[in-house]
């Protein structure tokens, strides 16, 4: 199945390289996640003055099956397009049922950046966006923790193929899975079924498996968007 992935922000936030290097940093403090609310409303494009461009990622990521990761929110603000001039001073609040509340810092640099970490993951979120008379506001659903239960960390498998397998911690579908493997091979597009393959190169390396929600954000302009990321990271020896 074709992966509806976003590109992401990279060349938005200078900070931002690649999906998988960022959300490899983040993997560094302990969080617990909840388990989703019966009650919880989903994803919800929502409504707001359709005058923003608004770019939102949250990130769960670990390398491991028995690591606890950190969430992260990185969002982008710019007026009219995401070409367009960067907003300052908007304020950028999360919240969930549980009462859990994120509120985004503005960075320094680079202008229209806002960013968050440390919080608990949750399985949907409200988030709300306000810069003068500027706003929107959407529901944005998320995967739960990605752990690869096969092959082991540090297993060496053999050259060719590698088979695969994983789970959700809430038994959640994502709408995107992929697999980005070592030694510079492309990514490879899944489905969330909780196993599949990619290419075995030796000698091997870290294989991050990726499980991405999408929600368009009618708020904003054409192209504003709130992912929800959850990745983990699978160290292989290849021969």
């Amino acid at each position: 199945m074709a992966s509806s992935r976003i590109p992401g922000l990279a060349g938005f936030l200078a900070p931002s390289k690649a999906p998988w290097l960022v959300l490899a940093v983040c993997a560094c403090n302990s969080t617990s996640s909840p388990s989703p609310s019966s009650s919880s409303s989903g994803s919800d494009p929502g409504s707001g003055t359709q005058t923003l461009y608004a770019g939102v990622e949250l990130t769960l990521s670990s390398i491991g099956a028995d690591a606890t990761p950190t969430p992260s929110l990185s969002v982008a603000l710019a007026q009219s397009s995401r070409s367009g001039a960067p907003v300052s001073q908007a304020t950028i609040t999360l919240s969930a049922s549980d009462g859990t509340t994120v509120i985004a810092s503005e960075n320094a640099s680079p202008p229209g950046s806002y960013r968050a970490s440390g919080f608990t993951w949750q399985p949907n979120w409200h988030l709300e966006i306000a810069a003068g008379a500027d706003h929107l506001e959407a529901g944005v659903e998320a995967p739960g923790k990605t752990t690869i239960t096969s092959p082991a960390q540090n297993a060496t498998v053999p050259e060719g193929s590698v088979a695969i397998q994983w789970a959700d911690a809430w038994g959640r579908k994502a709408q995107s899975t992929w697999v980005s493997p070592c030694c510079g091979q492309g990514v490879v597009d899944l489905t969330d079924s909780g196993s599949g393959s990619a290419p075995a190169i030796a000698p091997g390396g870290v294989y991050f498996l990726y499980r991405q929600d999408v929600t368009p954000l009618a708020g904003g302009v054409s192209g504003s968007f709130a992912s929800a990321t959850s990745s983990n990271g699978l160290y292989l020896n290849v021969q």
